[in-house]
């Protein structure tokens, strides 16, 4: 196994400050930025946050010795749930739009049947959407040539 040597940050708990700190990991695994570990600190044990990768080289001409990381906090189902959540409210607001629009256009297609000047506006409206349709259609087909 290879160390990879890291620069991590971690809530000092004696101050409230945020503090960083030289670990290594002892895996072939690269971590990635954000990525919290678990690392052993004044004898506690305390969560700290990835900031960069650092050179061995770095590390041990550091004026204090790398701590070993105990375990990598895996925070993957965490975060893509709060990624489903916004995508959910997200896909929900856009239904309520369609739903609220498709609702408007059934009410003014039953009021055009009773109203020639309603009528006439409808029609209109209704070309306005076949013309805005066919040029969205021709422009994803221009745009697949270039």
């Amino acid at each position: 196994m290879k160390p990879h040597f890291y620069q991590a940050l971690y809530k000092d708990v004696f101050c409230d400050d945020t503090a960083e700190v030289l670990v290594v990991a002892n895996t072939n695994e690269e971590l990635k930025k954000d990525t919290i570990v678990i690392i052993p600190l004044f004898d506690n044990i305390v969560t700290a946050s990835i900031k960069k990768q650092v050179s061995a080289l770095d590390a041990f001409s550091h004026s204090e010795n790398p701590i070993t990381i105990i375990s990598i906090v895996d925070c993957s189902k965490y975060l893509k749930k709060i990624e489903d959540k916004k995508k959910e409210k997200s896909l929900i607001s856009k239904m309520q739009e369609q739903a609220a629009r498709q609702t408007m256009i059934e009410k003014f297609q039953k009021t055009a049947a009773k109203d020639p000047v309603m009528q006439a506006l409808f029609e209109e409206f209704k070309k306005l959407q076949t013309d805005e349709q066919t040029a969205e259609i021709n422009e994803e087909e221009s745009s697949e040539f270039f």
